[in-house]
């Protein structure tokens, strides 16, 4: 009879064994899941606070501790603050800060050597990877704050006439060849009447019974008042008025002086908009009015946009200006 082998755990799969306990799974299910005994998934659970402190490196089996603990204890400490705080650590540099603490914890002979590193990263599941663009240099604080303040800007309270609005305002954006397009994916239009002739309306109905007229030509038609006077001959005395106060009005534009445009603020555009807003709303304005707001808003949102895309140079920069 063949001895009774016995399976061996990774420490990726105790802590998921664990879970499943905790999760109210019966102990027998567990441990037939696992091809395992009951005595050793007691044990398990036993240790199962070192287990779920322990680093899951690979498919580690075992936790393995180096020649010297606490040196090693306390620089994953050491690491996990600089790594708290946004510092990128290179290996050269754990190897000195190594050093460092050997030479507070009196150890001698420690040679923070390439081998030893390579080892105690194993150990204690650490990898060292590029931080790439924008990502290392944004501060966790200042995310917060965005989107802290992000919240109470979309906690806004939404009335009904704030929804008319808005509903007003994506119907408005909706082109006629957008509609076309629906109507065509629907199936409404069949094919021989996707090519239909565009009608335009008779917008000159007056020219038509002149084409009947009988006898006049094209040309004689045109130059009918060629002949016609249509300004008198001025006098000498009109001639010299008019020069006399051509002179007058020159002097009077030479002493005016125009007053630059005082420069207008997005945001002062948008409070402004507002307001005509509400005065049409108030005054039950006509649908011309509604339509030229809608154009107005346009031009409001593209200048802001132009500013955003202008001033806007990094990732960080956005936040403080949120802030």
């Amino acid at each position: 009879m063949s001895p009774k082998k016995y399976k061996s755990l990774t420490i990726a799969e105790k802590k998921k064994l664990i879970e499943k306990v905790e999760e109210g799974e019966k102990k027998s299910d567990v441990a037939k899941e696992f091809k395992i005994p009951l005595s050793t998934l007691s044990t398990i659970i036993k240790h199962k606070e070192k287990i779920n402190a322990a680093q899951t490196a690979g498919v580690r089996k075992r936790t393995t501790k180096g020649e010297f603990p606490r040196l090693e204890e306390s620089l994953v400490i050491w690491l996990r603050q600089c790594r708290g705080q946004k510092v990128s650590i290179s290996g050269n540099l754990l190897k000195e800060k190594a050093k460092e603490f050997a030479s507070t914890l009196s150890i001698k002979n420690f040679a923070a050597s390439e081998g030893w590193l390579t080892n105690f990263k194993k150990r204690n599941g650490i990898v060292f990877k590029k931080v790439c663009g924008e990502s290392g240099s944004v501060d966790d604080a200042v995310c917060l704050d965005w989107h802290e303040s992000l919240d109470k800007q979309l906690n806004a309270n939404i009335t009904v006439l704030t929804a008319i609005l808005l509903i007003d305002k994506a119907w408005r954006a909706v082109t006629p060849l957008t509609i076309l397009n629906c109507f065509k994916k629907s199936g409404f239009l069949k094919e021989h009447q996707e090519n239909l002739p565009i009608l335009m309306d008779d917008e000159e109905p007056a020219i038509e019974p002149l084409v009947h007229i009988s006898g006049v030509s094209f040309s004689d038609f045109v130059q009918v008042d060629e002949d016609v006077a249509v300004s008198g001959s001025l006098t000498d005395g009109e001639i010299l008025s008019a020069t006399d106060t051509n002179e007058n009005s020159n002097d009077e534009d030479e002493d005016d002086t125009s007053e630059p445009l005082a420069e207008v603020s997005v945001k002062e555009a948008r409070s402004s908009f507002d307001t005509l807003r509400t005065f049409c709303l108030q005054n039950e304005s006509d649908e011309k009015a509604f339509q030229a707001l809608f154009l107005l808003k346009k031009i409001i949102e593209q200048s802001e946009q132009q500013q955003c895309a202008l001033k806007q140079t990094s990732r960080t920069e956005f936040f403080r200006k949120i802030n």
